[in-house]
This record gives C-alpha cells, sequence and structure tokens, in this order.
C-alpha cells in the first residue's frame, strides 16, 4: 500500500527516487464478453531530478 509522500521508484528503473503527488483511478474502457472491466490505478510521481511521471501501481515500490 501506497500513500502520497511515500518515496517510490519503477521496478524496471530504480535509479528514479521519487515522491507520490496523487493518486488517481481510471476505469478500463474494453468490455469483454464473460468478463469485467477493472479500474487501473495511477500514480503521479515527482522524481528527484524534477521530472513529474506517471506510473501504474504495480510497477512502483517503496523505497526505504
Amino acid at each position: 500500500m501506497v500513500r502520497v509522500g511515500d518515496r517510490v521508484y519503477h521496478f524496471l528503473d530504480m535509479k528514479n527516487v521519487g515522491t507520490i503527488l496523487n493518486i488517481t483511478f481510471e476505469g478500463a474502457h474494453v468490455h469483454l464478453e464473460g468478463g469485467t472491466a477493472q479500474q487501473e490505478i495511477f500514480l503521479l510521481v515527482r522524481l528527484d531530478d524534477g521530472r513529474i511521471v506517471k506510473m501504474r501501481k504495480e510497477d512502483v515500490l517503496k523505497a526505504d
């Protein structure tokens, strides 16, 4: 579980650590027969180099 203000990094790019600014839920726009549409959780993260990037929650790990 992550919260706004937590320090996180993308699991494929561990050198870019940042702080969560916002958490948003975005609905899936694909409705398949027999399945359900699931919302995805996205994090708006300000990296230490000043860039602001959007990351999926599943791709983020908490920094110690």
